[in-house]
C-alpha cells in the first residue's frame, strides 16, 4: 500500500521510546531513577551483564568465576 510497515516493530518502538525518554530526561521532567523502572538502563542491566560476563569467563577458563560485589550490592569485579 506504499506505507512503511515497520513502524510497529520492536526495534522502531524501542528506538522511539528511547528518544522520547532521553528528551524527557534532558527537560528534567523525569529522572534516571524513574527510568530504571520502565526501560533497560545501564543500572538495571548491570547484574545481567555481570552474570553473562562471568559465564563467558567460566567457559573460556574452564573454572568457576565468582562475581564480586561492592558495599551497595553492585557487581564490581570477578575472581576465579
Amino acid at each position: 500500500d506504499g506505507h512503511f510497515g515497520g513502524r510497529h516493530g520492536y526495534g522502531y518502538r524501542s528506538f522511539e521510546d528511547f528518544v522520547r525518554r532521553a528528551t524527557e530526561l534532558n527537560k528534567k521532567t523525569v529522572d534516571l531513577k524513574e527510568l530504571d523502572s520502565c526501560m533497560p538502563t545501564a543500572n538495571t542491566t548491570l547484574q545481567v551483564s555481570a552474570i553473562l560476563e562471568a559465564g563467558r569467563r567460566s567457559i573460556d577458563e574452564k573454572k568457576p568465576i565468582k562475581i564480586k560485589y561492592d558495599e551497595h550490592g553492585e557487581p564490581c569485579g570477578f575472581e576465579a
